[in-house]
Parts: structure tokens; C-alpha cells; sequence
């Protein structure tokens, strides 16, 4: 996991990674449709320069003790130079609100727009918004250079805690099988609980399947980026068969 220097650090890096790309597009570039289902580059870096904005306000609102969460960013219909200023002053605001965060708001709670988190998490996921959805745009238009490590060895760690949440938005109904993801970073088997799903130590009662690669791989796969099918990964079990249906359990995001 990241400490607050770090978080901040590869916020930073990742979302300027992703300005640099957005900024050296010409005019088809930006109509490209991404594996963000329904967006094209526009919408997709017009909400990512919205969540950086909608990001710092949870910030600086932890910082002041106000835990209403700000509105969720959407996707603004932009032209180019309008999302490219977004973008811009969205990181700039962001890694100031991430830089005024002291030892009380690393202990407390902050708001985000999608519910109030312990500030020790809240750090993070500008952290994988911004690294995934770099990728998602590197993808698009053929810049792609994967992962960094930092960040795929990280959502594996997070995705335990991350994993039954995302279940909670499943469709109805009660899965027969289970799903173990390993990758150098670390390995989670999660198993149908009730309604939902839970992260569970040893060997399921249900039938397995196990999917695993690289970090970067995993990383991608459990955040709905790349399918069963991509050659990156290795599925096995009784249940491989099951690896197409991950998203329908653990939806998002």
C-alpha cells in the first residue's frame, strides 16, 4: 500500500502521463471509442479531468472536517481544448488538496463522491483512477505501454477490501463456483456468502476457478480491462470454464 507521499507522487505522474497523451492527439483521436464501455476518448478524458476536480473538493473538505461527498464527476460535454484546461487544472487542484493533508485527516475520514472512506484508502484511488484509466486511453489510441508496476502490485493488495464491495452491486442470483486470483503480489480466493461474495482463507467448498498472471495482468483483469481470453493469463480449475462470468459477480468499476 502507498503512503500519503507516495499516493501523491504517483497521482501525479499517472495523471500527467495521461494529459501528455490526451494533449498530443489530433482530431480523430478524440472521437476513438475505449474499452470504458459507452465512452469515447472525449468523455473518458472529460471525466477524468471532472473526478480529479470532484477529488481535491473530498480532499479539502476532509481537511476542514466537512464529510458531505461531493457530486460524482460524469463525463461533461467538452470540446477538446476545454477537457485538455479540465485536465490540467484538475491535477493541479487535486495534488495541492493530496499536498495540505496533515496527520488529523490521515487519521479521520474523507468524502468522495461515491461515499465517505477512511483517509487512508480515500488516497489511493486517484491512484488507480488515473493509472487505469491512462491505460484505458493508451489503449485507445495505440500508446500503450501496460501498467506500471508500483500501481498493479498495489491493487492486488487492495482488491481483497475492494472486491466484496464491488459485489454488492452484482446481479441477483448465487454463483456455483469460486474465484482465486494469484499474481506475484499476492493471491485472494472469494467465495459466494449469502448474497454476496466474501474473501476467504484455504480451499472453497465449490468448484474453482483460478486465474493468474503477471500483476499487471491480474490487475487488469479484476478491473474488467482485459477478458479471460487475453494470452497474459493462466485459468485452471474445475470451473475455469467460469473466468467469463468474473464481472457479472464482481462488477465495475
Amino acid at each position: 500500500m502507498f503512503d500519503l507521499a507516495a499516493a501523491r507522487t504517483v497521482t501525479a505522474r499517472e495523471l500527467n502521463e495521461l494529459i501528455d497523451i490526451a494533449a498530443g492527439l489530433d482530431l480523430g483521436g478524440w472521437s476513438t471509442q475505449t474499452r470504458c464501455e459507452g465512452w469515447t476518448v472525449r468523455e473518458l478524458c472529460a471525466h477524468a479531468g471532472a473526478a480529479a476536480r470532484q477529488q481535491a473538493e473530498g480532499f479539502r473538505r476532509a481537511r476542514a472536517g466537512r464529510l458531505e461527498p461531493p457530486e460524482g464527476p460524469g463525463a461533461p460535454d467538452l470540446t477538446s481544448d476545454e477537457v485538455l484546461d479540465l485536465l490540467r487544472s484538475g491535477a493541479a487542484e487535486l495534488d495541492a488538496a493530496l499536498g495540505d493533508i496533515d496527520d488529523t485527516t490521515m487519521a479521520g475520514m474523507t468524502p468522495l463522491p461515491f461515499g465517505v472512506l477512511p483517509t487512508m484508502i480515500a488516497i489511493h484511488l486517484p491512484v488507480f483512477e488515473y493509472a487505469f484509466h491512462r491505460d484505458d486511453l493508451a489503449s485507445a489510441v495505440g500508446a500503450r505501454r501496460g501498467l506500471a508496476d508500483d500501481v498493479a502490485a498495489t491493487m492486488i493488495e487492495f482488491f481483497p477490501g475492494l472486491a466484496p464491495a464491488l459485489a454488492g452491486r452484482a446481479a441477483s442470483g448465487r454463483a456455483a463456483h469460486a474465484y482465486r486470483l494469484t499474481a506475484p503480489a499476492g493471491a485472494m480466493t472469494l467465495a459466494p456468502s449469502g448474497s454476496t461474495w466474501a474473501v476467504i482463507d484455504g480451499e472453497p467448498e465449490l468448484p474453482l476457478c483460478s486465474i493468474s498472471g503477471s500483476n499487471e495482468a491480474v490487475a487488469l483483469f479484476a478491473m474488467g480491462r482485459i477478458g479471460a481470453d487475453d494470452p497474459r493469463l493462466d485459468i485452471t480449475g474445475p470451473a475455469a470454464s467460469a473466468a467469463n462470468e468474473f464481472k457479472r459477480w464482481i462488477p465495475g468499476p
